[in-house]
């Protein structure tokens, strides 16, 4: 789905609509949807859409931070560890 326009709720849920039900629950495959914590994903109606539809689409968001999670934290740490004297930066 092309989108030109700024990414909204909306769209969030056109997107749904039209590219992922038909392309996968509508196939017979089950939907896990991971998010992340785009405001978007969090708005009201994005919600009620996700709660008419828990059929289909299980969703998992990520939480706010978690450095664990983020292969550009742990690389950063190891580097700070184990190689001393060494200044890094990670964009």
């Amino acid at each position: 789905m092309h989108q030109q326009d700024y990414f909204q709720w909306e769209t969030y849920l056109a997107f749904l609509e039209q590219v992922l039900l038909p392309a996968f629950y509508r196939r017979c495959h089950r939907i896990d949807l991971i998010q992340d914590n785009a405001s978007y994903h969090k708005k009201q109606e994005t919600c009620a859409w996700f709660k008419a539809h828990r059929r289909p689409v299980e969703v998992f968001q990520l939480p706010p931070y978690w450095p664990r999670l983020n292969a550009t934290e742990r690389i950063g740490n190891y580097t700070r560890k184990y190689v001393p004297g060494q200044y890094h930066v990670f964009l």
